[in-house]
């Protein structure tokens, strides 16, 4: 009866202890026909890989703080052996009584509790903690990143839109050039040079709307990928509509303002102070090492008296007080404390740097801003000049005042002053995007539709 509670017994401890989960496989959504950035943003909020990779690393380190802390908590156990040994090797004890058992075994449960450490295990789980926190602040981190390359990738999508728009213009004003010239021509009014000249230059634009439209299709697979969508059978990016423009402009902040709540609001920054906090528990940690050691101790057992195969099952209760106290180990103990006073002044250093370069990177980025915005304002003048010389060229060409070469060099002018007042904004916005991610907010968070993990 005693044989078989036993190998119950092992049988519950090799057994049914945990029960593994299986692994789902990450599924993408298909892209959108038709997308603008509020979508962008909430798309790659929930599929994008590194935003969901940084949150699988968070899970873990929780996982890790879960098992620190137990560290401090009781422990129970059931422990259990059978073994059975050969006859010649058996022999009663002090040589003389009842025979001796050739099988044994014993099971019981156990019992410990950690009652002082010199602070060790504090040092241990605050450290955990801390840990804890500095990659939920790199989790922030990720996502400000993540967010901020959706963003540079659907505003070139939709840079590269807008300039395929100019260069269709284009062409069609050539068009209309060669159209009016050969009519000219026709009617013993114009020159057949002015013909080939139109020609020529209508063949030149076609390149230019090539390159714009694969440069188009290009930043769509870029903005698609950022979201860690997938295009519907038989789609590509051609079948992609991005809805949005440049017409918002936002102001420029104050930079004061932008380096005071980047240095407050940084995740890489805070996530330094935990790490910074966590190093001094980890001295804290590897100096206690020297502080005794004591645990409480208690179990109740059955075993079976192998020195004589008719007597009953021993069993009963123990309980008492275990301490350990380190006298001599070689220097390891002081070897770990330098480590670990060297490991933060480490830290110290790289936070040190890191609030150097964060006001850097805001002061980078705003400047950027400045410049495109200035761009910006100086090319809307040029837009309204070039668009009066373009029409007062059209007219004098007409009547033939001036030459086709006249009219033509004015519509470069005007495409020209178009695409850099264009690109101004675009250039402005990423700027504004960039110093979002400089200043530690995360970029479109106020366009989320789920809460901000």
């Amino acid at each position: 009866m005693m044989r078989c509670t036993f190998i119950l017994i092992l049988f519950a401890l090799t057994s049914g202890v945990s029960k593994a989960s299986e692994n789902g496989t990450a599924s993408n959504p298909v892209m959108p026909a038709e997308i603008d950035l509020r979508s962008a943003v909430n798309i790659a909020y929930l599929n994008n890989p590194l935003i969901n990779e940084a949150r699988e690393r968070l899970v873990e380190q929780e996982g890790l703080l879960t098992s620190t802390e137990s560290l401090r908590m009781p422990r129970i156990g059931a422990y259990g052996l059978y073994q059975q040994e050969d006859s010649d090797r058996s022999a009663s004890f002090g040589g003389g009584g009842a025979p001796p058992d050739e099988e044994y075994w014993r099971a019981g449960i156990d019992f410990s509790q950690p009652l002082f450490a010199g602070g060790l295990l504090n040092a241990t789980v605050q450290s955990s903690r801390l840990e804890s926190e500095a990659l939920s602040a790199e989790v922030q981190s990720a996502l400000s990143r993540a967010m901020t390359r959706v963003h540079l990738f659907f505003f070139n999508a939709l840079l590269t839109r807008e300039v395929i728009g100019l260069q269709e213009e284009s062409i069609a004003l050539l068009q209309e050039q060669l159209t009016l010239a050969s009519n000219r021509y026709v009617a013993g009014t114009g020159a057949r040079f002015d013909v080939l000249q139109a020609e020529v230059r209508l063949a030149n634009a076609r390149p230019a709307l090539i390159r714009a439209r694969n440069e188009n299709r290009i930043a769509i697979d870029r903005l698609r990928t950022s979201l860690g969508a997938v295009y519907a059978e038989g789609d590509g990016p051609e079948n992609i509509n991005l809805s949005g423009d440049f017409n918002h402009v936002p102001d420029l902040p104050q930079l004061d303002a932008l380096l005071r709540e980047a240095m407050q609001e940084r995740p890489d920054l805070r996530a330094f102070v935990f790490r910074r906090e966590a190093a001094g528990q980890d001295v804290r940690r590897a100096a206690a090492q020297r502080s005794p050691d004591v645990d409480l101790f208690a179990n109740y057992g059955w075993e079976h008296d192998r020195h004589d195969e008719d007597a009953d099952p021993l069993q009963g209760w123990q309980a008492g007080i275990q301490a350990r106290l380190p006298i001599w180990e070689s220097g390891r103990i002081r070897g770990e404390v330098a480590q670990a006073k060297s490991r933060l002044a480490q830290v110290e250093w790289r936070e040190n740097s890191a609030r150097l370069n964060a006001e850097l990177d805001v002061r980078n980025n705003w400047n950027r801003a400045r410049e495109a915005r200035e761009i910006m304002e100086a090319s809307e003048l040029v837009i309204t000049q070039a668009e009066e010389a373009m029409r007062l060229a059209d007219n004098r060409y007409r009547v033939g005042a001036i030459t086709q070469l006249d009219v033509l060099a004015s519509q470069l002018d005007f495409t020209k002053s178009r695409l850099d007042h264009i690109t101004a904004i675009h250039d402005y916005r990423v700027a504004l995007v960039e110093l979002d991610q400089a200043t530690g907010r995360i970029p479109g968070e106020v366009l989320l539709e789920q809460p901000n993990p």
